[in-house]
């Protein structure tokens, strides 16, 4: 009785849709398509998690003419993706020194960094003030600071030889395997 039952609600059912009585009958296992959910003993597809960013990319269109937007959904991360498309290396620039000069890919018209560093050797980028700043090395004369520093110094020598230590009976391992 109940087969037929069943038979007679699966072929009186809508096309495309899978008849539930729950919400985890629905699950296609597809993030990017939306949360199904069994709504009145029927499969429905629930909002799609990339739609929320169609909304602010219109806002964004509007305020600033700017459309050279995409939105992507990444199903193995879960995550929605924003791909913008330049046109020139302008397009490119986050005005962010520390992460390097950003140029347009004119073939893909996508973003790319320079694999330069932003700042010198004797520099380093400081994300604080977004420029590149000199390295500056303190020596204390204090006896307390010196005593740290020779600690630091022997715990560093005690670590460094425990490796060659362990690497050494690793290769050995190694060598009488064969």
């Amino acid at each position: 009785m109940i087969f037929i039952l069943l038979f007679i609600l699966l072929c009186n059912s809508q096309e495309n849709q899978t008849i539930c009585f729950e919400d985890l009958d629905c699950s296609d296992d597809i993030w990017c398509n939306g949360k199904e959910k069994c709504i009145n003993d029927l499969c429905v597809n629930g909002e799609k998690p990339c739609s929320y960013l169609s909304h602010k990319i219109n806002e964004f269109k509007i305020k600033t003419g700017i459309s050279n937007f995409q939105i992507v959904c990444h199903e193995k991360h879960h995550k929605c993706l924003l791909n913008y498309f330049c046109f020139n290396d302008n397009d490119c620039d986050d005005f962010f020194k520390c992460n390097g000069k950003e140029y347009c890919n004119l073939t893909t018209h996508k973003c790319e960094n320079s694999d330069k560093d932003t700042c010198l050797l004797d520099e380093y980028c400081d994300e604080i003030e977004n420029k590149c700043l000199k390295i500056k090395l303190e020596i204390t004369t204090n006896n307390q600071s010196s005593k740290d520093i020779k600690i630091t110094i022997i715990i560093s020598l005690s670590i460094i030889l425990l490796l060659i230590v362990f690497l050494f009976i690793i290769i050995s391992i190694f060598v009488l395997k064969k």
